[in-house]
Parts: C-alpha cells; sequence; structure tokens
C-alpha cells in the first residue's frame, strides 16, 4: 500500500500548488487504490495549520481533518482520529 505524507495532505487542502494539488487530487480517481496515512501527519497538518503562517482556527480544521477522513482511499486510524478531533474541539485548552 502506498502511503501519504503530510506534505501530500497540506496540498490537498491548501490547494496552494496548483500543479502538486491536481496531482494529489488525481490520485484519488482510481477507488481501486490504498493510501495509509500515519497518525503524526494529521498531528503535523494540524500543527502547520494552526501556526503563524495560516492561524486557522479549531473548527475550520476540524472541518479539513475530517474532510480528509472520509475520503475512503485513505487508511488509518479513524477511530482515534474521530475522537481525537471531537476533543480538540470540546477542549480548547489541550492541543491535538
Amino acid at each position: 500500500m502506498k502511503s501519504f505524507d503530510t506534505n501530500l495532505l497540506l496540498r490537498l487542502i491548501l490547494s496552494d500548488v496548483p500543479k502538486q494539488s491536481e496531482e494529489v487530487n488525481a490520485l484519488f480517481n482510481d477507488a481501486s487504490q490504498k493510501y495509509s496515512v500515519a497518525d503524526l501527519a494529521f498531528a503535523e497538518i494540524v500543527w502547520v495549520l494552526q501556526g503563524a503562517h495560516y492561524r486557522y482556527s479549531r473548527e475550520r480544521i476540524a472541518i479539513n481533518v475530517q474532510s480528509i477522513l472520509a475520503i475512503p482511499q485513505i487508511n488509518c486510524n479513524h477511530v482515534m482520529l474521530e475522537k481525537a478531533v471531537f476533543l480538540y474541539i470540546k477542549h480548547p485548552k489541550i492541543s491535538f
């Protein structure tokens, strides 16, 4: 199984590098392909999006993480990550 790293997922979320974003989106055209994503990649996504450059709100970050979790070809620890997103929103004093 192929894997996705933080950079690929950020291109998908941000669409800030059009050519790379198009290439990542194209990977999902084949429904038979599965892509593994490490738990750490999600933590890195949150860290980047909430950082000084992007300053995404917790709610916006949660929406983006949940949109990745909803992609059928993404193989990750869905149960743990969904709980983490819920706690991240519910308890603003804790980090992801």
